[in-house]
């Protein structure tokens, strides 16, 4: 599993600066485009939690 590393008080904590982390982590356009899906629907929390479910996701200010 790919490891991704955020700041979810910087600018990589915006979701979609951290999706076009996770998809590049990923490299898989058909992985990437589900997941946009999934998290497109419920919030913060729950997009971090999805994305989660693919990449080990590392936020470097502790706070997720």
């Amino acid at each position: 599993m790919p490891t991704v590393r955020f700041r979810s008080r910087g600018e990589s904590g915006n979701i979609f600066f951290l999706m076009s982390l996770v998809a590049e982590a990923l490299n898989d356009e058909e992985r990437t485009g589900q997941l946009w899906k999934e998290i497109k629907q419920g919030s913060y929390d729950e997009a971090i939690e999805k994305i989660r479910r693919h990449v080990n996701l590392i936020d470097l200010d502790g706070l997720y």
